[in-house]
């Protein structure tokens, strides 16, 4: 996410996304809470947050990730502090959330339907998953931008794999690399290339609506 936009992250493959997790956006009940990809409805900006999963009893929590880094949104199998808090507050500014993961809109469902935290998918306004395209490929996020009803740069992506910052950037989002506890270190070019947050509340966001 990044100044008035949000948030992503890979589940097998960028939560809280937003715009986190993280990458406002259009969308409808049929998000969350209906077959899982964006409604090209609502305004503001839009958030497509990472909706990367927690570790899960020594396996890999996404695919090419090792057991040891944690996750945009989650860490040892609960939601980190700053997200829930950030993200209502961006709905309250009329923004939509989307997560894009690369587990299936099934699972990622799951996940924050019966989270510690209790059920969050109120939180989301649409899921996508890899049948949208690989989250290290840009037409993919060009994709979502079309679904959600929004230009690509009304949108921030939240990841914390450079590769998908990459995808996403060139495809016209704004991104932010976020940084949180066991992740691995980003270079010094990377870490002058992209936005970097340790925290969704470092995010100020405001609706375009």
């Amino acid at each position: 996410m990044q100044a008035g936009r949000a948030s992503s992250k890979e589940t097998g493959g960028g939560g809280p996304a937003a715009e986190p997790g993280v990458p406002s956006a259009h969308g409808g009940p049929n998000g969350a809470h209906g077959r899982g990809e964006g409604d090209p409805r609502g305004g503001g900006e839009r958030a497509v947050a990472d909706g990367g999963r927690p570790q899960d009893h020594g396996t890999q929590a996404a695919a090419g990730t090792h057991v040891a880094r944690r996750l945009p949104l989650w860490e040892n199998q609960r939601v980190y502090q700053d997200v829930v808090p950030a993200i209502r507050g961006w709905r309250q500014r009329g923004m939509k959330v989307f997560i894009y993961s690369s587990g299936s809109v099934e699972a990622q469902k799951l996940l924050f339907g019966y989270s510690v935290e209790g059920d969050l998918l109120d939180l989301f306004d649409g899921h996508f998953d890899t049948n949208v395209g690989a989250k290290v490929e840009s037409k993919s996020y060009e994709r979502i931008a079309e679904r959600i009803g929004c230009a690509p740069e009304e949108i921030m992506f939240l990841t914390d794999v450079t590769r998908e910052a990459k995808a996403a950037e060139e495809a016209g989002l704004s991104v932010a690399v976020v940084l949180r506890p066991g992740n691995m270190e980003l270079t010094e070019e990377e870490r002058a290339q992209y936005t970097t947050i340790t925290s969704f509340s470092q995010i100020g966001l405001s609706s375009s609506a």
